[in-house]
């Protein structure tokens, strides 16, 4: 079997069956879909059953609630494909994404990792592409850099092979959890390719981590940033730098605490926007405490967010 695609599933009844019916019209045969009912407490297990009842490429999971992390581990341990690819349960893909990928990977089977463009904030006024260009990178720090990879660290917009997952699973218990795997992945890839074909439709949810996400929630994925940052491969750059200054400021001011993050002088300011480039002449004269008290001083009085 050349692919399995893994949805989770957990209290979504009024978005699954469009999910699920966007894989079904690829028209791939040669796959397996693995819907994991992570506890859900509505009828979403019970629409998986009827799915998997009236289309034979179809497995369902029932389990206990996890989170999304356990509900992608437990897919990824049923898995038969040869490659994997993800799809939340209130997303889709696009038309004939499955049958162009899999047609790029079978000309490619050098590529251990292959994205492909998102339409963010889909079916909103807002919505827009994210693309990434057709590149094949054999050197990690030149697709983290010349892609922007610390801003797309999405699982869902790619294909692997099943083989970079072992020894890997998604952090159980915690939330932007792509931002702790996706690195990890990419350490284990030779060849990781980028491509202008197929669309992941990435849905607004009122209701989801992004949406609703706390000062805990977002140290979470601040000490993400901070482990790769760590990394030869992703240190020095000034622009990922300031993308985690972004995120080290709104925990600050959520949260109180002391900023985690280590005051860097920025240099290079050719790819940062106005606003970016502000921030960073601030640090570069306060260091990143006072940045942080600046920053949640203003919001205060102008009642906004960065």
């Amino acid at each position: 079997m050349r692919l399995s695609v893994i949805i989770p599933v957990h209290n979504v009844c009024k978005t699954l069956r469009e999910c699920v019916d966007s894989v079904r019209m690829q028209g791939y045969s040669d796959m397996e879909v693995i819907l994991v009912d992570d506890g859900s407490t509505d009828d979403s297990g019970r629409l998986c059953d009827i799915i998997a009842s009236t289309w034979a490429q179809v497995s369902v999971i029932h389990k206990k609630n996890g989170g999304l992390s356990d509900a992608r581990n437990a897919g990824l341990d049923k898995a038969r494909g040869e490659y994997v690819t993800f799809i939340d349960s209130d997303d889709m893909m696009g038309k004939d994404t499955i049958v162009t990928l899999m047609d790029i990977i079978d000309r490619h089977p050098d590529y251990d990792m292959l994205e492909y463009p998102v339409c963010r904030h889909y079916g909103t006024n807002h919505q827009q592409i994210c693309s990434f260009g057709e590149n094949e990178f054999t050197d990690i720090k030149e697709y983290w850099n010349k892609t922007k990879g610390f801003s797309h660290t999405y699982a869902c917009n790619k294909f692997y092979k099943r083989e970079s997952f072992d020894e890997i699973r998604f952090p159980k218990g915690f939330v932007f959890e792509d931002a702790w795997t996706i690195p990890r992945i990419l350490e284990k890839c030779s060849v990781v390719a980028t491509c202008e074909k197929g669309l992941y439709l990435y849905t607004d949810n009122p209701k989801g981590i992004t949406a609703k996400a706390s000062g805990a929630d977002l140290e979470m994925l601040l000490d993400a940033h901070l482990t790769t940052m760590d990394k030869p491969w992703a240190n020095g750059n000034d622009e990922f730098y300031m993308h985690v200054v972004n995120i080290q400021m709104d925990v600050f001011e959520m949260t109180g605490k002391p900023p985690k993050l280590k005051t860097r002088r920025i240099w290079d300011f050719k790819n940062l926007n106005i606003k970016l480039s502000i921030k960073a002449i601030i640090l570069n004269l306060l260091g990143i405490r006072l940045l942080c008290k600046t920053n949640k001083y203003l919001h205060k009085v102008m009642g906004t967010r960065s």
